[in-house]
């Protein structure tokens, strides 16, 4: 079943016991309020985790003529990174050691990725994502995150506001088990979702 951004709209809007909608550019304060803030939601979704469906694994793109920062080499953060999952080198090893930082030419708003290794590979979580890509239960998360950030402007409850950032955050936890149930290799050692760290 394909999922549309209009479906998450009113996936949100069910929580905050709305009306639907037929269009994300409407003039209902329903349809202007997801709209605004749908891709904050989908975005804080991604960074939550190492979903498969947003994740892109690529070489990076070493660079010159950027001021190196104390470190060895100069790679470009792609423009569609929402969060670094890992960096990898050419042995596909873990690089614990960088940093990511802004050129410090004021005319550019270019990001970077410093490190000390050569031919370096990255696995993020991507803004090109589109939510029918999305597994029904992350898709579920953005519509529960969207239902969090219009409550106060569309319902103006706070009892509500605060029942749908718990919820997020138990329902979080819950997709983060199960996604590294599904796929150990990606759980993150720094990391472990409180439903697994409860059976430790």
């Amino acid at each position: 079943m394909s999922r549309t951004r209009v479906d998450l709209a009113n996936n949100a809007l069910s929580y905050l016991v709305r009306d639907t909608i037929r269009t994300l550019d409407g003039a209902q304060p329903a349809a202007i309020h997801t709209k605004q803030h749908m891709d904050l939601a989908i975005e804080t979704v991604v960074e939550e985790w190492d979903w498969a469906s947003c994740r892109v694994v690529n070489p990076l793109t070493q660079v010159t003529g950027v001021p190196l920062r104390g470190w060895t080499y100069v790679y470009e953060k792609p423009v569609d990174c929402i969060k670094i999952w890992r960096l990898t080198d050419s042995q596909n090893s873990p690089v614990l050691s960088f940093e990511e930082g802004m050129s410090g030419d004021i005319l550019t708003n270019r990001t970077y990725i410093f490190a000390n290794l050569p031919n370096l590979n990255i696995r993020y979580g991507s803004s090109r994502v589109t939510v029918d890509r999305f597994s029904p239960f992350v898709f579920a998360l953005c519509g529960l995150k969207l239902a969090e950030l219009c409550c106060m402007a569309l319902v103006k409850d706070a009892k509500l506001h605060k029942y749908l950032a718990d919820t997020y955050k138990l329902h979080v936890s819950k997709v983060q088990t199960s996604a590294a149930f599904s796929e150990p290799e990606v759980v993150d050692t720094e990391f472990v979702p409180e439903l697994i760290l409860a059976r430790q």
